[in-house]
């Protein structure tokens, strides 16, 4: 990610009241970023509905093949 794409993403979130920025108390140039009580509670909520996801995809794997699953899809990343 482009500085750029960082800084536009972060703008975004901020407006939407799900990330708080705050400059550093030391080190002036360097920005603090934080979930709001918002943020927190949409990322609470998006694991839940990525869990009933992944447990309805998977449901029918053994433990075992879903880490060979992971394991691969994880190669597949890597070697773009």
């Amino acid at each position: 990610m482009t500085p750029q794409s960082m800084s536009e993403l972060v703008s975004v979130l901020e407006k939407k009241k799900l990330l708080k920025k705050t400059v550093d108390s030391f080190h002036k140039r360097i920005l603090r970023l934080r979930l709001t009580e918002k943020g927190l509670k949409l990322l609470n909520d998006c694991n839940h509905i990525l869990d009933s996801l992944e447990e309805e995809l998977l449901g029918d794997l053994s433990k075992s093949e879903i880490k060979t699953l992971r394991k691969l899809l994880g190669k597949i990343l890597k070697s773009d």
